[in-house]
């Protein structure tokens, strides 16, 4: 976790696919590191699943650029319930349930 942030909140769901998240991303990580930089703190746009505790934001900084795509397309294939999306300075990850299940 980056200093500063905290996982109190975040619902099971998140929490359940953390070790997976945490696999993908050292993987591809130069450090080795996956670093959450976000949970339900911090801002966010309005209606974000950050503050209901359904998102997390994840370090790509120290990425080498050519690998945050694939990284971000195998964080994506975790579940048909997992958002994943490449911002500028980080992955935004959260679990939407789909309808009609």
């Amino acid at each position: 976790l980056k200093s500063g942030v905290s996982l109190a909140g975040i619902k099971p769901e998140i929490v359940a696919l953390l070790p997976t998240i945490v696999e993908i991303v050292q993987k591809y990580d130069s450090t080795g590191d996956c670093i959450i930089t976000s949970a339900c703190d911090g801002k966010h746009g309005f209606g974000s699943l950050h503050y209901v505790g359904y998102a997390i934001d994840v370090r790509s900084k120290n990425m080498p650029i050519g690998y945050r795509k694939q990284c971000i397309d195998e964080l994506g294939e975790i579940s048909d319930e997992v958002d994943a999306v490449l911002e500028k300075s980080h992955f935004h990850l959260e679990f939407q349930p789909k309808r009609n299940r």
